[in-house]
């Protein structure tokens, strides 16, 4: 089971979300927190069990990964709900929770490592065009930028809030040069 989730997590088309991504994760947890639960432990650890950017059901699928694999992990109903529950929460819709405030530290990173997570995140959409990309890629960031409250915890809004709407604002205002520049014809 541990050998699958790993093994996932090392797909050749995975460039950001991969076990550094998880890794990642739980380092900036363990930067506020001294202890984490089972359930943010294995949500985290199986959020993106599934990742195939060209599919828009990757956290269902990656709960029901979950799903497969509890039977031998041997949460109660109570908490394997919560921990799908957790995982459905990274499509980031409105709701966040400590594990999309995992998901989200990334975007409060120092600029020159977002300006990397970004490229790594464009090589997995290397199936998109320039301009299918600078289209989803802006949409998602001013998707982003327009939310009330970007991180659930305190610990987690408090750092990375203000970096990270910077990091975004300067990709998107990046985006849209690039958009305004002439081509040749």
């Amino acid at each position: 089971m541990a050998d699958d989730l790993k093994h996932r997590y090392l797909e050749p088309h995975r460039h950001y979300h991969t076990l550094g991504h998880i890794q990642f994760g739980f380092s900036e947890y363990f930067k506020f927190f001294d202890k984490m639960d089972p359930t943010i432990f294995f949500a985290w650890a199986y959020h993106d069990a599934i990742y195939e950017p060209t599919r828009d059901d990757n956290e269902v699928r990656s709960a029901m990964v979950f799903e497969k694999d509890n039977p031998t992990l041997g949460f109660d109903i109570e908490d394997a709900d919560k921990i799908v529950g957790l995982i459905l929460s990274t499509t980031h819709t409105e709701h966040t929770n400590i594990v999309t405030d995992i998901d989200l530290a990334g975007l409060g990173a120092a600029p020159e490592q977002y300006d990397e997570n970004c490229r790594l995140i464009r090589m997995e959409y290397n199936f998109a065009s320039d301009e299918m990309w600078k289209m989803g890629r802006s949409a998602f960031l001013k998707k982003f930028l327009a939310r009330p409250q970007l991180y659930f915890s305190p610990q987690f809004a408090g750092t990375y809030t203000l970096l990270a709407q910077e990091n975004m604002r300067r990709e998107l205002a990046a985006l849209q040069v690039v958009d305004s520049k002439p081509t040749n014809s």
